[in-house]
């Protein structure tokens, strides 16, 4: 949602009147009627939130054109994101959870998401390139430069967890909903979807010199989470997810008089903008249950070999009243295993879980999430980011009329046998007999196939298995063009489809 400055002189004058009536400005700018902020109250309007958010932080162009306070690798907003997502920040928004049916809207008495909010991972940092850095640019521009950024790789990929803060140089304004920056407002978050029709949820931060970045970083990471699909308006509906009934999200609720709190994390202490609390009904930077515990990462990124077992330490702490009984899970992505040390323990004790990344998808942005829960069914989350080196088994599909994929973890270099082959590559000679290879795709061989349409591709070449449809492009700002799957219609068959995919586990 955007932050909101542009309104200040009205809000003190309507503040001088009724100390309990403000004034605030929804996401896209426009302003919304009073609300009352002793009876506002969060609702769940049925849509997703971000489990274990993973913060990949953007800089628009050159970061030396950026505040060196905002670039610093210690303390700038690498560091703020690296801490903040891996402390007590994150503990306590888990009453944003979404495993209770909608409360308002039209999906209202419809299952929820079915998650869990807890810690998270800083994962990379990374610069966009042929963006305009001075000037003027729209929401379009900055959706279809990180579609176009993902879709080359210039970024890392986009999945449920994924968040791509994007800082501006202060040369750049940003125009949304009829309202440019720092005028208009301090930030806002957002999703676009790539072709595919993957969300990227994403939060525009630009530079309006008041030194006050982390506050505003705050706002938006805590919004983001708790409402990943923002929509204009203040009548909120499905798929937002925690609003009021206006359509103010839990950052807003505290933006006017909420206050800000000190908060410490393993890389530092940061300001931050202090958050809606459902349970108290005030605005707090953290706040613990009666009878409260936390379980953590010590160190939340970490990196393993393929196929080697790796250990790393799961803390757990007393965070309010008497130590308790927890029981412990731990979910890894395909291709990873993932095995705790003890599954019961009490608040206070340490655990390890045993990693053993044998075939994942990617190298990369790997999770492994460990869930500890009460007796009561209380729940606080933690997620390790993990990294895997060494070879990446052959993805293709098989050769042609081959009954099992190429032999060996990687793809064909000239010196082992096509699967169904007669005749093994001897690395400068044709294949003798061998079926062609699907989709005309080369071998590492220099002569050509006998009878394919396509000639070798030369010794170095893999065996590369036929063409894979998607996403094209180069990273840049795309100026002008709609990012892929943004248009009025992809958006709305995206949500269509995201809606009917939610259903479909109803029970």
């Amino acid at each position: 949602m955007i932050r909101a400055f542009v309104h200040l002189a009205v809000l003190a004058t309507v503040g001088a009147s009724n100390p309990n009536l403000t004034l605030g400005v929804d996401r896209r700018g426009m302003p919304h009627p009073p609300f009352r902020r002793d009876v506002a109250t969060a609702l769940y309007f049925g849509g997703p939130v971000i489990s274990n958010a993973k913060v990949v932080v953007v800089w628009w162009g050159d970061p030396a054109n950026l505040d060196p306070a905002i670039t610093a690798p210690d303390g700038g907003a690498p560091s703020f994101f690296a801490g903040a997502l891996n402390s007590s920040f994150m503990d306590w928004l888990n009453e944003y959870n979404t495993t209770i049916p909608a409360q308002a809207g039209t999906d209202v008495g419809d299952a929820g998401s079915g998650q869990r909010i807890g810690r998270g991972n800083y994962q990379a940092t990374v610069a966009l390139t042929g963006v305009p850095v001075t000037g003027t640019v729209s929401d379009t521009q900055i959706q279809s430069a990180l579609v176009s950024a993902i879709a080359s790789g210039a970024i890392p990929a986009a999945d449920d967890n994924s968040v791509y803060a994007v800082f501006f140089p202060p040369a750049v304004t940003i125009s949304a909903g009829g309202v440019q920056s720092c005028t208009g407002f301090g930030g806002y978050h957002g999703n676009a979807l790539t072709s595919s029709l993957q969300a990227v949820y994403y939060m525009v931060i630009p530079d309006c010199g008041t030194g006050n970045d982390t506050i505003v970083d705050s706002h938006e990471l805590a919004e983001a989470v708790t409402d990943a699909i923002p929509t204009p308006g203040s009548n909120p509906n499905y798929p937002q997810a925690w609003n009021d009934s206006m359509g103010n999200e839990m950052g807003d609720l505290c933006e006017t008089g909420g206050g800000t709190g000190i908060i410490t994390t393993p890389v530092g202490s940061f300001v931050v903008q202090n958050i809606w609390d459902e349970l108290s009904q005030s605005c707090v930077s953290f706040r613990a249950n009666a009878q409260d515990f936390n379980v953590l990462f010590p160190v939340n990124a970490g990196q393993v070999s393929r196929g080697v077992a790796s250990s790393f330490a799961v803390n757990t702490s007393t965070t309010a009243g008497a130590a308790q009984a927890l029981t412990l899970s731990v979910h890894a992505p395909a291709g990873v295993a993932a095995i705790l040390g003890a599954t019961s323990l009490n608040s206070g004790q340490s655990t390890t879980v045993t990693i053993n990344a044998t075939t994942p998808a990617t190298s990369t942005g790997l999770q492994v999430v460990v869930t500890a829960t009460t007796g009561s069914g209380w729940t606080h989350t933690a997620s390790l980011l993990l990294s895997v080196t060494g070879s990446i088994p052959d993805a293709g599909p098989p050769d042609a009329g081959s009954p099992t994929p190429d032999a060996g973890p990687a793809a064909d270099a000239g010196s082992g046998d096509d699967a169904g082959s007669t005749t093994a590559d001897a690395g400068d000679v044709s294949d003798a007999g061998s079926d062609l290879d699907a989709g005309g795709a080369t071998d590492a061989g220099t002569a050509d196939d006998a009878g394919a349409d396509t000639s070798d591709a030369g010794p170095t070449a893999g065996d590369a298995g036929p063409p894979v449809s998607g996403n094209t492009g180069t990273s840049g700002c795309g100026c002008g063009a709609s990012p892929a799957g943004w248009g009025l219609v992809a958006w709305l068959s995206g949500l269509a489809l995201q809606r009917r995919k939610r259903r479909a586990f109803r029970p």
